[in-house]
């Protein structure tokens, strides 16, 4: 469970937030977003995330995020992970989000 590493870096985006005593980003919400991308728990090390692009359109914007596996060969951490990022997306429009799953070859 990462609630409190989760409110941790939320607090970073809110000046009254009691999670951390980090200095708060500042967004202006009237023309950005927070999106947060989570992959949930994983069995081992070697998964990411990222945003790859943001585009824009009339009405919406869409956001490119893609989920890093680790393939076959690969040598990893053994240890429960949880990868998520937090990500100010500059749009005030409607968010479309668009997955893509890159698996990373090691051999």
């Amino acid at each position: 469970d990462n609630t409190s590493d989760y409110e941790q870096e939320l607090g970073k985006y809110f000046h009254s937030y009691p999670a951390t005593t980090d200095t708060p980003i500042d967004i202006d919400f009237s023309t950005s977003q927070v999106l947060l991308i989570d992959m949930g728990v994983q069995i081992n090390g070697g998964y990411s995330t990222k945003v790859s692009q943001v585009e824009e359109f009339d009405s919406y914007a869409k956001a490119t995020v893609v989920y890093s596996h680790p393939g076959s060969g690969c040598f990893v951490t053994t240890a429960l992970t949880q990868p998520y990022q937090f990500i100010e997306i500059n749009t005030s429009k409607k968010l479309l989000v668009e997955e893509e799953l890159q698996i990373n070859n090691c051999n």
